[in-house]
Formats: C-alpha cells, structure tokens, sequence
C-alpha cells in the first residue's frame, strides 16, 4: 500500500491543479499508457462510472503517465490517441494501470522501422531505406550507392553512420558500404529543409543509419533466404552494446562489421560512446572495390528545468581500393573527419535553439601515378526559433565558413562565408486538413573533382542550394492520411541546375493488421552547365525522374507478416514494374520460414530459406 501512495503521490504532481483537487491519494486512479511496442503514448483517458458517466479524466504526459482525480467511483476506462484504435478497459481493483494501446504505425512512419528492417524481401539498407516516403536510392552498379530526399542535390544526401556524419571530399558518396545485409537497425531520414543545423552535403536529406534500434536489445538474425547468407548479433549487457554483422552478395562481394557501443548515467544526464570497424572486400570475380571503415563517436545530453543540451563527437577514416586483376590498384582514395557539435534547447511557447559544429576533413585519390589531396577546415554555428500549435513555424539562420587547402597539386587556399537561412510556416485548416509552406538554403564543398587543377590562384566554387517546398495534407487522427506536395531547388555554384517536382503519398490502415502505405514522384531537371561531378550520377541531369512505391503489409496472429511492393521507376536499377514480396511463417518463437522475390536491376531471385531472429 506505501508503494501504491508514493507512487500516486508522484503522479499527482505531473498533473494539471484540475487533478490534484482530490482529499487523499485513494481517489487518484493512475497508471501509464503505452502501444503495442512499448513506446509511451499521450492519449486521453476518460473514467467512466457503472452508469457511463465521467467521472474524471486526464491527459498522459510525455511518459505515458497520467492521474484521474475522481469525482465519483469508476467502472471502466476509455483510452483514446491519434492513430490508435480505441480502447475500453474495465477496472478491477484500484491498482495502477498499464493501458496497451494499438497504435496504427503505418500512419506515424514515414519509411521502415525496425520489424520492417527485418521482416521485408530487401536485406540490402540501402534497398530498404528507398521504401521511405520520396527517398530516391542512386544506384551504381549492382548496389545502392547514395540515398536522397527527392532526388535533390543531384541525387545525393548526407549519410550519418551511428551519428557520424560522413563527409567524403575523396568521392563525395554516402559509404553504404559499411552495412552488411540485415545488419541496419534503424534509419532515420532528416529532411533537406534542415541542412543549415550540418552546413553541407545535406541539401539532398540527412539519412541517419544505427546498427542499434532506438531501444536497444539482444537481437540475433541469421538469413539464408536466398543465394546470399546474412548474420547479424546485437545485444545489450548492462551498459555495453555489442554488434557483429557479416554478409557474402551473390556477386562475391563480402562484407564485414563490428561495433561496441557504451551507455551511461553521468553527472544529471546519459553519456554513449561508440566505435566501429567495417569493410568490404570482393573475390576474384567480383567488380568491386576493397574498402574499409574506422569510426568513432560519443554523444551526451542532459535536460534541466529549461534546457536541454546535446554535446557530441565524432571521427572516421574511409579508405578504397579497385584491383584490376590480374595486376595491381588503379584507383585508390582515402578520406577522414574530425568533428565536434554542440546544441542546446530551450523548451517554450516559443522555442530558442542554438548550435554549432567545428570539422576538419581531408581527402586524397589517385589514379595511377597521378594522385591528389586537399584538407577542409569548417565552421558553422546557427540560432533557431520554433512554435508548434495550431499554426507553427520554424526558421533559422546558420553562418558557415570554409576553408579548402590544396594539397599536392596547383591552386591556392582560400576561404568561404556563406549565409544558411531557413524558415516554414504550417497551419491546421480544419477538418484534419493542414498546409506547410517552406524554404530553405543549403551548401556543399567542392570535391576533390571539382578543384581548380590550374597552378595559378584560382578560387574554388561552393555549390548554394534554394528551396521552395509547399504541402498539403489530410489526416483522419485514425487511420488514414494523405500529403501532396510541389517543390523547386535551384543549384548555383559547382553547375547550374534546377530541379522542379511533386509529389503525392498517403498511408491508409485498412484493418487493424493490414497496412498500406504508398507514394508517387516526378521530377523534371534542367541542367545549365556541366561537370565532372554529373558523370556518376548522370540519372540526375535527363528531363524527368519518375519513382512510385506501394507497399501493403500484413501481420497475424502469431508472428505470420507477409509484404507485397509495387514500384516502378526510371532509374537505373528500378526500370520497369516490378513486384515483390515476402511471405515469414513461424516455425519457434525465434525461427521462421521466408519464401519470396525480388528483383534489382534486370535480375530476379526467388527465394526459399530459415530466417533466425531471437531478443
């Protein structure tokens, strides 16, 4: 009973003053509300008497607690939150409660989560992270080479590995090399409007790749379905967080990753650190290049009464390699970063952010006996102002200054300023429809391509971003909602180039278990000059891009889910139409059947194998 009083007697305090009018802790009735995940839910809670009258109610916070002050002696509860399914529980006793709640996920994602990750026909990150709401995957070659909100900054985005972002002045790509096949945990997708908060590489997105979900947990996956082999380990233990991964492509690629993460409480807040080695290595047959990754990273926040801060740290050394066999390299490249960022947040009506970063990169290639190398100094630092409401805004104005120091070849150093301001405006229309309006700015440094090569003093050029977004869109707060939106970047700088597009996306829950999520683009480009960089991602420069995804999805009873994906597009890699699908039937609670296809490029393979997958 003691622990029952404290237990309310903290609640209690959470509460608006209309809860805390009860004499004594006995007419308190709390509990928690969480979904079917475990995640915590604001949700209304209504407590209803024998006769189906109110008899007090609240709001759960952002833990999911709440606490009804009762004005008479309650029967039931009702529960209720945007996208869930409603839900009546009928009270026995006055215990605390714990409220699960079916959330409608199809409706509050906007690509893959983590039972996705593992349950879809695509072990490949790269070919599951396309699945995200207008993310447009650049293929080169026989796998996903680069990941882009849109198809903006030429098809290219910014790639965060365990919270380190990978500049690559050598190459300029994403590195998804460095995911085996059913190794990424969790991705998250940043949109292009926030590329001010990283001051370059994000005016195609920022696509956040873990190895770790968001709540870590011991996980084991071993995949044979198919002619690759997959195994992937996580796990908690305390505070480490372990991870290995391995995986061999059908076409002799292998790859290989280990990661050791640690978590703990320090001084009023959470400190993580992380540190991890990948590599990729082709057999005698393969087309490929050998790479390598060494990265490391630590992050710590800590909220107070008004404040919240966000420190973190990150490094990582990329190297590359392509053998012409028999023979030896023809092509090398070795790029790096060192990088520290800092935010802080003051929670209010209206919202006061600031932050910044300090980096220092360097890049080198070679071909052949002709090699060259350039080391980029940045810093950045930025204000932010934001309200949420029935009409919210957000804007904000970075400062970033680049500095490029030529390394073994003609050209002079020289230093950039550049002004990153951004701002969006939404408002609820009513009847569940809402509007955004937006615009953005964002930079990218030249690679090591794009430097002058002449030996007299000739500045290097940055690529300026502009972004012009509009959308519109309707949601039921049940289970259906739509979006449509219009867009227009202009590129300036590094090769002139306008990029205009619309797109159209909904996600419908037809039935408590049965999903369908599905969304359309079309881009049309006009190039006003050319460069070097356009060669590797000439997709980008025709008249018109065209990608359309449905995905329907199923879960029963029992831990049966099959997936169906429709798409079509006019990329490299997705031309045509083209289903697939996947079918995981459980044998033992952490063993399954999967029977499925899938295509990439002109290649198709059906499958038939165990899958392994134990928390």
């Amino acid at each position: 009973m003691l622990k029952r009083l404290l237990f309310a007697a903290a609640l209690a305090l959470t509460c608006p003053p209309s809860a805390a009018v009860a004499d004594d802790a006995s007419s308190l009735l709390v509990g928690s509300v969480r979904d079917q995940t475990g995640r915590p839910i604001r949700a209304e809670v209504v407590a209803l008497t024998q006769k189906g009258r109110v008899a007090g109610s609240d709001r759960s916070a952002a833990d999911g607690t709440f606490a009804i002050a009762l004005g008479a002696a309650a029967a039931s509860l009702t529960v209720s939150c945007a996208h869930c399914a409603p839900l009546r529980v009928t009270l026995r006793g006055d215990e605390p409660l714990a409220l699960i709640v079916t959330r409608y996920l199809a409706l509050d994602q906007r690509g893959p989560d983590e039972r996705d990750l593992q349950a879809l026909p695509y072990p490949d990150a790269g070919d599951a992270a396309g699945l995200g709401r207008f993310v447009i995957p650049i293929a080169a070659g026989a796998r996903i080479a680069s990941l882009s909100d849109r198809g903006l900054e030429r098809g290219r985005g910014l790639v965060l590995d365990e919270g380190t972002p990978i500049y690559d002045p050598a190459t300029g790509e994403g590195a998804l090399f460095a995911y085996p096949e059913r190794a990424l945990g969790a991705i998250r997708a940043i949109p292009a409007a926030r590329a001010f908060t990283y001051g370059s590489y994000a005016g195609g997105g920022a696509f956040a790749l873990d190895r770790f979900e968001e709540s870590p947990t011991t996980n084991a996956v071993y995949d044979n379905a198919g002619p690759s082999m997959a195994l992937a380990l996580a796990g908690r233990f305390g505070g480490l967080l372990p991870a290995l991964a391995r995986s061999r492509d059908d076409d002799g690629v292998e790859r290989r990753r280990a990661d050791l993460g640690w978590t703990s409480a320090f001084a009023g807040g959470t400190l993580r650190a992380d540190a991890g080695l990948a590599a990729q290595h082709p057999d005698d047959l393969a087309i490929a290049e050998d790479r390598s990754r060494e990265l490391a990273g630590f992050s710590y926040a800590t909220a107070a009464r008004r404040s919240r801060t966000f420190l973190g740290g990150s490094a990582y050394l990329d190297r590359g390699n392509f053998l012409l066999r028999p023979g030896g390299a023809v092509w090398g490249s070795r790029s790096s970063s060192l990088e520290a960022d800092a935010r802080v947040e003051h929670p209010a009506p209206i919202e006061l952010d600031f932050g910044g970063s300090l980096r220092s990169a360097g890049g080198m290639f070679s071909v052949g006996s002709t090699a060259r190398a350039a080391h980029y100094t940045s810093t950045l630092g930025y204000l932010e102002a934001s309200h949420s409401g029935a009409v919210s805004y957000d804007a904000g104005i970075a400062i970033s200054r680049l500095s490029i120091a030529p390394g073994n070849y003609g050209g002079q150093s020289a230093t950039s300023t550049a002004l990153l301001p951004a701002a969006s405006l939404a408002a609820e229309l009513g009847g569940g429809f809402g509007i955004r309006l937006g615009g953005s700015t964002s930079l990218r440094a030249p690679t090591l391509l794009e430097l002058p090569m002449a030996s007299e003093t000739e500045a290097y050029s940055l690529e300026r971003g502009n972004l012009l977004e509009a959308t519109l869109s309707y949601d039921d707060s049940r289970r259906f909602g739509v979006e449509t939106t219009a867009y227009r970047q202009q590129l300036t700088g590094l090769g002139g180039r306008t990029l205009s597009g619309v797109g159209f996306g909904l996600a419908w829950q037809v039935a408590p278990r049965l999903s369908v999520r599905a969304w359309t683009l079309h881009d049309a480009s006009n190039e006003n000059g050319t460069n070097l960089l356009l060669a590797p991602y000439s997709v980008l420069t025709g008249p018109s891009l065209e990608r359309d995804v449905v995905w329907a999805s199923y879960e029963a009873r029992g831990g049966l889910r099959a997936d169906a994906i429709l798409h079509h597009g006019t990329l490299p890699g997705s031309i045509g139409t083209n289903l697939d699908a996947d079918v995981l039937i459980p044998l033992a609670p952490a063993l399954g059947l999967a029977i499925g296809s899938a295509q990439r490029s002109t290649v198709r393979r059906s499958y038939l194998g165990l899958r392994v997958h134990g928390s």
